[in-house]
């Protein structure tokens, strides 16, 4: 009998098992994991003298794919939140800047997600959204620009020996924050998932603020950049929206999103770029809940302005000295080198190098998001980014009035989501609250950034937790 390939037929070589496939992929994710935790673990001792600490960062690690051998890579972004929330570890990098659990976590979680797409399931495959499109083109960007910033370096332009690793260090960061948004999206699709990153966040806004009015040192929990205002926006968007909380309950929310805002708005007035987000995040979902709120919160805040009218007068005058007259200086001299790399800009963290270089003695942080991003990525850049935020704003619309009236957490969550992301578009314009810098607020941002990322990520999970109801047929 003739052999198959004689016959013309090429025999197909073995394949695995899909089982033994899967289980395999489990195996090596695993072992990876273990094998990282351990490795991060006896850096940090090593760096910092201290086993203890060495050992706990590799627990935490251990811990993190202990889940993902559970199968629900979910828990990996319940990981993320925790470690951003409640873990200051973080590892050195030989410069100024140190790299935060959370975004290690982060690329870990991505990385396992990405793997069981490609390896087991064989395709890679999103949840459907407005937002995948920009997303994965932001990360392009990223990397393109990159490249082009090295290749199209000016000659003239000094580099110190950590600025090719800041700048590499700084493109993983701007799409590990997009990456944790894509894995909320995909990866929580049970209410007990959103009930849990509800739960954590409202529990640290408590310790947070109460640490802050007790003047306390401690450290250990994370009270920076935007973290208070998504804590005060989740328990005011509870207290207003979900009914099916006790009253006394929905009480104690509201009361820890005020609490919020006395500390801000009363006790930080001079720094307009920390109580400004989370006063019009929550002013939105006051706007949402009822007008009638708004038109009785309205001569309220007006009462508290007046009766303290030359304390907010001396504060904004100083605020406005201090950073409004430095902030426009510190535009121009940045459009100084942006306007002669337009295109793909001077690539991740790459401007610092042209400031130390050409006007050291006037090198200012730009504390403006939009800017830095054109100055890092070029209009094409920001471009993607300003479609990227108009798919969030109206992906969340959409979902704001599909869910109006549900009176329970999805609604809540949902709302937040929205109202958050505006105060995230709002407050790129005074800081680098979503892309932090890698010389101002360093890689170390990435810690309290993830926030913003993971909870307008929500938008796109809860869409697709509760599909739209099936229209009545016509009779």
């Amino acid at each position: 009998m003739a052999s198959p390939i004689l016959r013309g037929k090429i025999p197909q070589a073995p394949t695995l098992h899909p089982e033994l496939r899967r289980r395999l992929t489990i195996a090596a994710i695993f072992l990876a994991v273990l094998a990282f935790s351990a490795l991060t673990g006896l850096l940090l001792a090593q760096q910092n003298g201290l086993l203890l600490t060495g050992l706990m960062y590799a627990g935490i690690m251990g811990l993190v794919g202990f889940f993902l051998l559970s199968e629900n890579v979910g828990w990996g972004v319940l990981g993320i939140v925790l470690t951003a929330g409640f873990s200051p570890l973080t590892l050195p990098t030989g410069t100024a800047s140190r790299i935060p659990d959370s975004m290690i976590v982060t690329i870990l979680v991505a990385g396992v997600w990405i793997l069981r797409m490609l390896v087991v399931n064989r395709r890679f495959s999103l949840a459907r959204s407005p937002t995948n499109l920009p997303i994965l083109i932001w990360c392009a960007v990223v990397i393109i620009s990159l490249f082009w910033s090295m290749s199209f370096r000016d000659p003239q332009v000094i580099i110190w020996d950590s600025f090719p690793f800041v700048q590499m260090a700084s493109a993983v960061l701007m799409v590990a924050l997009p990456a944790a948004y894509l894995l909320v999206a995909n990866q929580v699709r049970k209410e007990w998932q959103l009930q849990v990153m509800a739960l954590l966040m409202v529990v640290l806004g408590i310790i947070s603020v109460g640490l802050y009015f007790l003047h306390s040192q401690i450290h250990f929990f994370n009270r920076l950049g935007l973290t208070y205002m998504w804590s005060a926006g989740i328990s005011l968007a509870l207290g207003l929206f979900d009914k099916r909380l006790w009253l006394w309950v929905r009480a104690l929310l509201i009361g820890h999103a005020a609490a919020w805002v006395v500390w801000g708005f009363f006790m930080n007035i001079s720094w307009v770029a920390g109580w400004l987000p989370g006063l019009f995040c929550m002013g939105l979902l006051v706007l949402m809940r009822s007008r009638k709120l708004v038109l009785l919160a309205i001569p309220i805040v007006v009462v508290a302005i007046l009766l303290n009218l030359s304390y907010f007068q001396e504060r904004f005058t100083d605020e406005n000295n201090e950073s409004g007259i430095t902030r426009l200086a510190a535009w121009r001299v940045n459009w100084r080198v942006t306007g002669e790399h337009v295109l793909f800009g001077t690539g991740p963290g790459g401007y610092a190098a042209y400031y130390m270089t050409y006007f050291p003695h006037e090198a200012m942080a730009t504390h403006n998001n939009y800017l830095d991003i054109l100055a890092q990525t070029g209009v094409i850049g920001l471009g993607v980014m300003l479609w990227l935020f108009a798919s969030i704003f109206w992906h969340g619309f959409l979902l704001y009035r599909r869910l109006r009236g549900r009176g329970d957490l999805i609604e809540a969550m949902a709302n937040v989501a929205l109202a958050g992301a505006a105060a995230c578009a709002l407050i790129m314009g005074f800081g680098d609250w979503l892309l932090p810098f890698a010389y101002t607020q360093t890689i170390a941002g990435f810690d309290y950034a993830v926030f913003n990322w993971i909870f307008m990520g929500t938008i796109v999970a809860i869409d697709n937790m509760v599909p739209p109801e099936p229209e009545a047929a016509h009779v």
